[in-house]
């Protein structure tokens, strides 16, 4: 199952040039990987695409759709007491916005920066960012020599607790940098999905995450070097509760008919050894 199209990626984001020792170690690395598997597994239709075209030699028949899916659980109420919010004083009157996961280069971290910086007097909203990663102590330091208050940071919670402290936040992010060349799917968009919370995403151009939300109409979506689209994609959820219901609603209904984890079962069940 092929996530992360590597070394390539680390060329994208300035780690590395195409001609260095890294590279050209990794990238014959991955040669082997493709040339010694059955079959891959890519996400999206643009995974594909790009790993046929920049493989020439691949088999095309054994490089498959094999999309991330989720055991979709039985979806909680909607936490209007505010437990873990009044827990870690977040505002509940603010509109809650969710990033989760990964802290690293890939999540284009300096944009979200620059647009809670740009939000700090806004009162109507509140970001929560969780998880660890390369880039969070600096992202920290940057948020508190600007000021911020209108954000938390949190590390890794327990399952159970995510869990509960997703269902009391509004909207999800996700984020991609804008210099990607290889098309990414974040999974963590199949978990805002799946507890019923609308998506906002600001990706590269050559993602076809934007597509899925689009076509899921579970979320807003705009390049993320579009600093005043992400902006007002913020704002506008913010002012608009039916329009985060609706959105999020969509967005469970399609996570539940599409990515599935029997999805996945029927795929390897139809499989056959070449």
């Amino acid at each position: 199952m092929l996530k992360d199209f590597f070394p390539q990626y680390g060329v994208d984001l300035g780690l590395y040039g195409k001609n260095s020792i890294v590279y050209r170690y990794y990238r014959r690395k991955e040669k082997r990987l493709y040339n010694i598997a059955s079959y891959i597994g890519c996400m999206s239709e643009a995974n594909r695409e790009y790993l046929i075209n920049n493989n020439q030699y691949l088999d095309k028949s054994k490089v498959l759709i094999f999309p991330n899916t989720k055991k979709i659980n039985i979806l909680k109420p909607y936490n209007y007491s505010y437990t873990l919010r009044n827990r870690y004083s977040i505002p509940t009157n603010s509109v809650l916005f969710l990033f989760g996961g990964n802290m690293g280069k890939p999540q284009a971290m300096d944009f979200l920066a620059d647009a809670i910086v740009n939000l700090k007097n806004e009162k109507s909203v509140f970001f929560a960012l969780v998880g660890r990663g390369s880039e969070k102590e600096r992202i920290k330091a940057l948020l508190d020599k600007n000021g911020c208050r209108n954000y938390l940071l949190l590390d890794n919670m327990h399952r159970d607790l995510y869990e509960e402290f997703v269902r009391e936040c509004d909207v999800g992010l996700i984020l991609l940098d804008y210099k990607f060349t290889v098309p990414n799917f974040p999974s963590r968009t199949l978990t805002y999905m799946e507890y019923s919370m609308p998506v906002l995403a600001a990706t590269d151009s050559v993602t076809d995450l934007p597509r899925m939300i689009e076509k899921a109409n579970c979320g807003l979506c705009c390049l993320s070097n579009d600093l005043n689209g992400f902006i007002s994609g913020i704002l506008r959820f913010a002012e608009d509760e039916q329009l985060r219901k609706q959105m999020g609603a969509n967005g469970r209904a399609y996570i539940t008919k599409n990515y599935d984890v029997q999805s996945s079962v029927k795929i390897l069940q139809g499989i056959r050894k070449p």
